[in-house]
This record gives structure tokens, sequence and C-alpha cells, in this order.
């Protein structure tokens, strides 16, 4: 029976190993990918998760560059619950960048604020590489107050916005583990995504790419 259970085992190992390898191998191009980071039981958040996206890269110096969307190419991240998302009201803009971990201590739910970034998760710290990220919003558009007010992320119109970072700082670059960090989200709801990215691939802007990408 023993020898049974050990062949089935190993048998179970070697399929799942085989279909691990077989989806690594098939992807050729970057992918979103959602990671759920806290499951909430308790207090203001109880119910909630705190899920982190990415990109992930096929190499380390591949570089991210931005996060759009337009009426030719819509980006979005929805959730099922409403309001979509928690957003803290310390937080007054919509990006990692107005986040101060100093703060965690006496506020500790800020720490689980929804944003958007290009691989950074709080305040650039001088001389670390990095810098802040850059939001453009079209004249007439809401999305980064809708966001920030817990709606769902929007951007579909003409002239559409992004969030974006600079080759000239390391935000953006995929490093060792290959992904770079794109949003934190924090919501009791099923999620569902959709950004238009450019990357250049192994840092190199001549080569970049334009894709567009979802998850859930």
């Amino acid at each position: 029976m023993k020898r049974i259970l050990l062949a089935s085992a190993s048998c179970l190992m070697f399929v799942l190993t085989a279909l691990f390898s077989e989806s690594a191998q098939a992807q050729d191009q970057p992918w979103l990918g959602l990671v759920p980071v806290v499951e909430h039981t308790e207090g203001e958040l109880a119910g909630m998760t705190t899920y982190r996206l990415y990109l992930y890269t096929l190499g380390e110096n591949d570089f991210l560059v931005s996060c759009s969307g337009d009426d030719a190419n819509p980006l979005y991240l929805s959730s099922t619950s409403e309001p979509a998302w928690f957003q803290h009201a310390l937080a007054t803009t919509s990006l990692a960048t107005d986040v101060n971990p100093a703060f965690f201590e006496a506020f500790p739910e800020f720490a689980f604020d929804s944003w958007l970034t290009i691989g950074i998760d709080a305040a650039p710290v001088s001389g670390d590489g990095t810098a802040d990220v850059t939001l453009a919003e079209a004249a007439g558009d809401t999305w980064t107050s809708d966001f920030e007010a817990g709606q769902n992320l929007e951007i579909n119109s003409f002239f559409g916005g992004s969030w974006f970072t600079t080759n000239l700082v390391s935000n953006g670059l995929a490093g060792d583990d290959q992904k770079v960090l794109v949003a934190q989200l924090t919501t009791d709801g099923t999620l569902t995504g959709q950004l238009y990215v450019q990357v250049f691939p192994l840092g190199v802007g001549e080569d970049a790419e334009y894709l567009t990408l979802s998850f859930g």
C-alpha cells in the first residue's frame, strides 16, 4: 500500500511539475499577476484582502515605463464591492509616493491604503535611485479623484491618461525577481483589470513594446 501511495504521489508531483513548466514556457510576453498580501480579520478592514498587482517580465533588465489607457486601449481596475477600494484619509493622492511608513505605527490601516505606482510602495528615499511616479490626467477627466474616492478605476477617454516614470531612475526595473509593482488594492470584492503598458525589453527604449494585459 505504501508503495502505491508513494508511486501515486510521485506521479502527481510529476504532472504538476510538467504543467507548471509548460505554463512558464508558454509565457512569451510580460503578464500581470495579482498577489494576496494580507487577509484582514479584525478592525476597520475585517473581511477585506490587500492585494499587490505586479507586471512580470521576461528578463531582469526589462523596464516598465508606464501604465495608461484611452478610448482605443482602455485601462480599468475593478472590484465587485462598493466602495471598490479602501482609501485611508491620510492619503491625498492616488500614488504610493503619498505613503509615509512613519505613520504606520499610529495609523496601522494606512499601510493598506489602495494606490498606483511604478516599482515603489512608499515615497522615494533620497539617494536610492528611485523617484516620484508621475500622473497624467486629461482636462475634464476625473479618474484620479474617482479612484481616491474608492471607485473603480477607468481610463477610457479620447485623450486618456497614465501613471509613469522614466528610465533615468530605477523604479521600473524588473530586477532579479523579474517583476514590477504597479498597484496595491484593498477590497472585499472580486478583482478584474486591464492595463496598457509600455515596456523597454532589456531596458532598450528603441525596442519599446506596447501591450494590453489583463487579469481576473
